[in-house]
């Protein structure tokens, strides 16, 4: 019978075949082998259909982490022929992140989440179903993860990220108070401010909280809001810790960035000098968040027409690069 179809055709009706097995769910172990000389017969046009169904196989054989590499594939699919803001593409990160969730993977299935939920983030408001799957998601992960953990403290995170689109300011307020208490978080090109000590007192959890809402609000494009939330934050968090610390940097950094959006780069230029000079004590010139500041600072004076400057700071930044050696 092969020898009767080419290998479109016989791709195709493989592809029957295993559909029809797979509905029927009477033998697995054939649907996924007709599942797989459909991969091998077909062109990428009709394999994510093929990958899904593989997926669906395995799910319903409970070989589950094995069907997390056909979810992948179909991620990359959709990677490949939708828009970075198709709904479509959000959905297949939320496959993939609720499989991941399934095996109890919840570190490897978040970051799928939070692509799924920036896709989303200009939809929210308007698409009541999505916000219900979302946050039944989220608490999902909030009833699998253990207290005091960093994948606790970011699904908090983003919990405040979803309801600070929505413009649910109290509400995002709370979330982050909540993973205030989980961790202390810091990552590179963000701001994560949740800052965790024995004495901590109210201008702590304010400004930390404040840091927080202003890098979210920068994030979702509300730029002049977020500039009064991260001065807050820097005014508050100074009482505290005092004016060098790397955390106020961070803060100065993002409203350099904030100014820079707004086009006003000398109010930008300022921030980042700030933003370098304490990154420069706390973490040492060489430091990569401390070449950023000073990469923000070239930018800024470029912005001005202020050339000269702008190339000695871009020279800094080839300098410390260098210092880092031939892989930097």
């Amino acid at each position: 019978m092969e020898s009767a179809y080419n290998k479109t055709q016989l791709g195709l009706a493989s592809l029957k075949i295993g559909l029809k097995l797979d509905q029927e769910g009477e033998d697995p172990d054939m649907a996924l082998s007709f599942a797989e000389r459909v991969l091998n017969a077909l062109g990428k046009d009709a394999l994510h259909a093929v990958q899904l169904a593989m997926a669906n196989v395995k799910m319903a054989m409970g070989r589950r982490e094995e069907a997390l590499a056909n979810l992948m594939n179909c991620l990359k699919i959709k990677e490949m022929t939708l828009g970075e803001d198709s709904l479509e593409l959000g959905k297949a990160n939320r496959d993939l992140a609720e499989a991941y969730i399934f095996v109890l993977n919840l570190k490897e299935g978040l970051p799928f989440y939070r692509k799924e939920l920036d896709i989303h983030k200009n939809e929210l408001r308007q698409n009541s179903a999505e916000v219900a799957h979302d946050k039944r998601l989220l608490g999902d992960v909030v009833q699998q993860t253990d207290k005091e953990s960093e994948t606790r403290a970011m699904v908090f995170i983003s919990m405040g990220k979803a309801l600070c689109s929505e413009e649910k300011f109290a509400d995002t307020k709370r979330c982050l108070e909540i993973a205030c208490g989980e961790s202390l978080i810091r990552r590179k090109g963000e701001l994560w401010l949740c800052l965790r000590s024995s004495h901590k007192s109210s201008a702590d959890t304010e400004g930390s909280v404040s840091a927080r809402l202003g890098w979210l609000l920068l994030l979702t494009s509300k730029v002049q809001q977020a500039i009064p939330y991260l001065e807050s934050a820097a005014e508050r968090l100074n009482e505290s810790f005092g004016s060098k610390h790397f955390g106020i940097g961070y803060i100065f950094n993002n409203l350099g960035a904030a100014y820079l959006e707004l086009d006003r780069p000398q109010s930008a230029a300022q921030m980042f000098a700030v933003a370098k000079d304490i990154m420069d004590v706390s973490l040492g010139p060489h430091h990569a968040d401390s070449i950023e500041a000073c990469q923000n600072l070239a930018k800024a004076y470029d912005a001005m027409g202020s050339f000269a400057l702008a190339i000695g700071f871009q020279q800094q930044v080839v300098d410390a690069c260098e210092s880092h050696g031939p892989s930097a």
